[in-house]
């Protein structure tokens, strides 16, 4: 839904998924690159495809640091989850570990 919603308003959209049915799927709805987290290196190909200028969170963790290390300047990040952490125990938690900052 939010690949409709931000390609109707004029947004160029880079999206992630887990297997190329789903990949399919997304670039059917409009995105313009699409990201395998299990197969590709997120934080490259989103070297490749950005720099991000909004980014809309499910997942957390490694996934959300690539996006930071790959933000504009002045980019907006709305978090809505971080499933990839829900069922580690807190001694396993992943905190963002951002080592660089790509000024864009």
């Amino acid at each position: 839904m939010l690949v409709q919603l931000a390609r109707d308003i004029g947004l160029r959209v880079i999206a992630s998924c887990g297997s190329e049915a789903k990949a399919s799927l997304l670039r059917k709805m409009g995105a313009v690159h699409v990201i395998n987290y299990k197969t590709d290196d997120m934080c490259a190909e989103l070297r490749k495809a950005g720099p991000i200028d909004i980014y809309i969170d499910h997942v957390g963790g490694a996934t959300l640091e690539a996006a930071i290390e790959n933000a504009a300047m002045h980019a907006r990040f709305v978090i809505c989850g971080a499933v990839s952490t829900y069922n580690a125990p807190m001694s396993e938690a992943y905190g963002v570990k951002v080592r660089r900052w790509n000024v864009v």
